[in-house]
């Protein structure tokens, strides 16, 4: 707790782009997803779950819902691993919850919330985002996108309400990481 960047399960997971890259180390986009720098960093993460998991978690179900988070972390990383500083770690599970601001934003009819108390959580966190030093706007933003992406795939575009098919909805979420895997692939292989 005190200083986690001298544990060795912290310097183990963390995503630092350059080690993903020299050492073959891809389980490191997602490890990273599941650290945290501080008790500060943990809290303001589980207080943007609990305003939008429930809601979600209840639409959704259970596995679409860990579905649309592990593929909204991915996405956050693979944006960090593609573009970001590659000598700079990064941990924190933010891009996963940017990922479900952008499911719950494609479903905000549905789940019947607040539109306008949405958009002000997510422009708030955006301007948080890009105003406070080191915290990873390449998360936030892939993991947005990634998330909104996900969310298209299960319920359909916006403006359709008719059910997506499970079989749609599987389809469509293997293409989201198959997008995923791209964009990290097309890294790799760029050096």
């Amino acid at each position: 707790l005190g200083d986690p960047h001298t544990a060795r399960l912290y310097l183990d997971w963390q995503l630092q782009p350059a080690q993903v890259y020299q050492r073959d180390e891809y389980y490191r986009l997602l490890t990273s997803a599941f650290l945290h720098v501080s008790l500060l960093h943990t809290g303001a993460n589980m207080l943007a779950l609990a305003f939008v998991g429930p809601s979600l978690e209840r639409l959704l179900g259970t596995w679409r819902m860990v579905a649309v988070y592990l593929l909204s972390a991915l996405g956050g990383s693979a944006a960090i691993y593609a573009f970001g500083n590659p000598d700079q770690p990064v941990v924190g599970a933010s891009g996963a919850i940017f990922g479900l601001f952008a499911a719950c934003l494609v479903m905000v009819r549905r789940l019947g919330l607040d539109a306008q108390w949405l958009i002000g959580i997510i422009v708030l966190n955006f301007v948080f985002t890009f105003s406070v030093q080191d915290i990873s706007k390449l998360a936030h933003v892939g993991g947005f996108v990634t998330g909104a992406l996900a969310a298209v795939c299960i319920a359909g575009l916006p403006s359709h309400r008719e059910r997506v098919p499970t079989r749609v909805q599987s389809l469509g979420l293997g293409g989201v990481l198959a997008l995923v895997f791209a964009v990290i692939m097309v890294r790799a292989t760029s050096g």
